[in-house]
């Protein structure tokens, strides 16, 4: 893509289609490529002129409003989904991105008006628009007609991942809702059956310590959606340590934690003392967030409690996904903190290698400590979306399991570690 930034982007957009075959496909992968760079002012001038040349071609439209959401730009997203769907109105994918974009925007009840008026959920064509409006009624909190919807998709494909995977979600928000309420007597989930999921029970017997969110997105692909403080939160070595030993104290209080919203517009909650950035996985639909932000401190109270129960129980065995740079000297201490708690504890640090390296097989670190290392599951570049790696994460747990239960007493508690 070597051109000069003196060069305008027409010229640079020029400049490489001209060595490419004079085909949609081609161009389709040369744009994929510069959204990817995150070189968008390129990808667009190159959007305009070859939709000029092809006007008719869906796909290059549907590709065009999805550059916009990959940048985050949502209203921008909005108005390229409607001039799609305008132009093509039998298309249902551009109504499933329309949809999806609104809602995004913080504008729900538009997304539902649009879906309302063409669904039909007995045929078959309009599945994945009806995937796209059970996910809005989750979006919603609107959980009797998530319930319904999930239903029927279950009904229609009971072994769609996508399904399984929203229908488990809807279940999670609404026992988080009531942990909103401060309902004491809140239903805690039971771990699935191996015939529900084959692998969720396995996934339900580990504790995510955070690092980033990916071995919470391992639990939600095998089908477990256990209530986790740390599941999805961002957090370094030495501030997971820091909060260990302090009993995460604090955590939950008003005076250390702030609302905010990401670029696609999701809530998130920054914790000031232990750095914690935490997806609320709630969407900007005009909450009273004065309001929001009073049911999430509970909801943290109540899943930091958990956490410290979970940690003198000692029953999990916990995951700490390390970040870019965290070295082996930097996980010893968060194993000694989580075994503060009950020298039975087991702590599993999967290392973070470069994109696309193969997984290094799980080994003992030290006692109590088993380590591996496979790829960032987040997308290079731009960081748009994720490439878990789950076959390597189904394998590691399932050597945690057969290698804690095989090790002698000095591996997991003891003086010496296999290596």
């Amino acid at each position: 893509m070597g051109m000069s930034s003196t060069h305008s982007p027409a010229e640079r957009w020029a400049s490489l289609a001209g060595g490419l075959p004079k085909t949609v496909p081609a161009y389709i992968e040369a744009l994929n490529t510069l959204v990817e760079q995150a070189d968008f002012v390129t990808a667009d001038a190159g959007f305009d002129a070859v939709l000029a040349q092809f006007p008719a071609n869906q796909m290059l439209a549907s590709r065009y409003a999805r550059a916009a959401e990959q940048r985050g730009d949502w209203p921008e997203a909005v108005r390229r989904w409607e001039a799609a769907h305008v132009r093509f109105p039998a298309n249902l994918a551009l109504v499933q991105g329309l949809a999806a974009s609104l809602v995004r925007t913080g504008e729900p009840d538009r997304a539902e008006a649009l879906i309302d008026g063409i669904l039909q959920p007995a045929d078959p064509a309009m599945r994945r628009l009806l995937l796209e409006y059970a996910r809005l009624a989750n979006s919603r909190r609107d959980f009797a007609a998530a319930r319904e919807r999930w239903k029927i998709l279950l009904e229609l494909a009971p072994d769609d991942k996508a399904v399984r995977n929203g229908w488990l979600e809807m279940q999670a928000l609404e026992r988080l809702g009531a942990v909103d309420t401060g309902g004491d007597d809140m239903p805690m989930p039971m771990p699935p059956s191996d015939e529900e999921a084959p692998h969720a029970a396995l996934m339900t017997r580990f504790e995510g310590l955070g690092g980033t969110c990916e071995f919470g997105l391992v639990q939600r692909h095998f089908g477990a959606e256990p209530l986790g403080l740390l599941r999805w939160v961002t957090v370094d070595a030495d501030k997971l340590k820091e909060a260990l030993d302090s009993r995460l104290d604090g955590v939950g209080n008003a005076e250390f934690t702030q609302l905010r919203l990401s670029p696609a517009n999701m809530f998130y909650t920054d914790d000031s003392r232990y750095v914690l950035a935490m997806n609320t996985f709630i969407r900007n639909i005009g909450q009273d967030q004065a309001v929001l932000a009073t049911q999430l401190q509970r909801r943290m109270r109540f899943l930091r409690d958990k956490l410290l129960e979970d940690l003198t129980v000692g029953e999990k065995i916990f995951v700490y996904r390390c970040r870019q740079k965290t070295r082996e000297e930097e996980i010893l201490p968060i194993a000694a903190s989580v075994q503060a708690y009950n020298p039975g504890n087991m702590l599993m640090a999967i290392y973070m290698l470069p994109h696309g390296a193969p997984g290094e097989k799980l080994r003992w670190l030290a006692p109590g400590v088993l380590c591996g290392g496979i790829g960032d599951g987040r997308r290079p570049s731009y960081r748009t979306g994720w490439d878990v790696d789950y076959d390597f994460w189904l394998q590691a747990c399932q050597d945690a399991v057969a290698m804690i239960g095989e090790a002698d007493p000095a591996e997991r508690l003891g003086a010496g570690a296999a290596s």
